[in-house]
């Protein structure tokens, strides 16, 4: 019943769309306006202030171009909207993969 009502608390939460912009006013695909960020979403973090903070000290916020970083509402993630660039390679790796 916990899981039943956490994901009815989640459905009210706003929604919020970091990478593009819809100028059309609808919410499709086809008239997204990609604007060069990106959102990463790090799930089951045992303490995601002290994993941002290990980056932070490590210089990785800075260098990846993190802009934004949140603990999730259940507070056990962590969400970053960074600048996106297509020479960092794929983002699915990151940040197992060395930044330097």
């Amino acid at each position: 019943r916990l899981h039943d009502a956490q994901a009815r608390l989640k459905k009210r939460l706003p929604a919020f769309l970091f990478m593009a912009s819809f100028p059309t006013g609808r919410r499709r695909q086809k008239d997204a306006v990609l604007n060069g960020l990106v959102m990463l979403d790090f799930d089951d973090v045992a303490d995601p202030r002290a994993l941002f903070e290990t980056w932070q000290a490590a210089g990785c916020v800075s260098e990846l171009g993190i802009l934004l970083a949140h603990i999730t509402p259940s507070g056990n993630g962590l969400r970053l909207v960074a600048k996106a660039d297509a020479r960092r390679g794929n983002l699915a790796t990151w940040p197992t993969t060395s930044t330097t």
